[in-house]
């Protein structure tokens, strides 16, 4: 059982932001990699967009691991 305030709660808790976070970014970033030609430095935004979802994913897993 998770109390409220302990640990595990606010390891979930952060776990179930950044998994949210790396849903809506994940979302946006094909949106933009499919229909949009905007480029930074030679690289598509929804490429970069991608990425960093994909760093978002990478970091909840390493908060899993260690819990």
């Amino acid at each position: 059982m998770l109390r409220e305030g302990s640990k595990d709660t606010d390891n979930i808790r952060v776990r179930n932001i950044l998994n949210i976070a790396f849903m809506l970014i994940a979302i946006v970033g094909i949106i933009f990699y499919r229909y949009s030609n905007i480029c930074i430095f030679g690289i598509s935004l929804g490429g970069i967009l991608i990425g960093i979802a994909i760093l978002i994913k990478a970091i909840e897993v390493v908060l899993r691991m260690i819990k």
